[in-house]
């Protein structure tokens, strides 16, 4: 038979449990429902190799953010682009349902750069001598950003 304090640890210990499993299935799903923004940085020079995964809801909510914060300087900046916004706009409506495909490639000697969509996402790679940059971030997601955006 347990004593009052083994059960009390008991529940405590089941508690904390259910809580940490909670957590990981709550950011699991919001992994699986905003998709991820991935950026990978690598300097080959320095070995210097950073890669930053990052749930997509996070991002917009930081985009969201700066939107508010910015003000004025965002009104200068819709000013210079409001003739391209409608095109911006359709142009990622169209995309977000698009096939997979390359958009850009480049290769130039041992310089390579790569923009396309793969699997929902819009990837952008830049592959020098001294530098792999690789971008990738949920088509959906840069929809709605540049919306509140533009």
């Amino acid at each position: 038979m347990m004593t009052r304090w083994q059960k009390g640890l008991t529940i405590a210990a089941a508690s904390l449990t259910v809580l940490v499993l909670g957590w990981a299935v709550l950011i699991g799903s919001v992994y699986a429902m905003s998709g991820v923004i991935s950026i990978r940085f690598h300097d080959r020079q320095n070995g210097l190799d950073v890669y930053v995964p990052l749930p997509a809801t996070v991002v917009e909510g930081l985009v969201s953010g700066g939107v508010r914060v910015a003000g004025d300087g965002l009104d200068e900046f819709q000013a210079e682009v409001a003739e391209w916004a409608p095109t911006v706009r359709e142009l990622l409506e169209v995309l977000d349902d698009a096939p997979d495909a390359t958009f850009v490639e480049v290769r130039d000697g041992r310089d390579h750069v790569l923009v396309a969509k793969r699997r929902g996402a819009i990837e952008v790679t830049v592959d020098t001598d001294e530098v792999l940059v690789e971008v990738s971030a949920p088509v959906h997601m840069v929809r709605r950003t540049v919306q509140r955006v533009l």
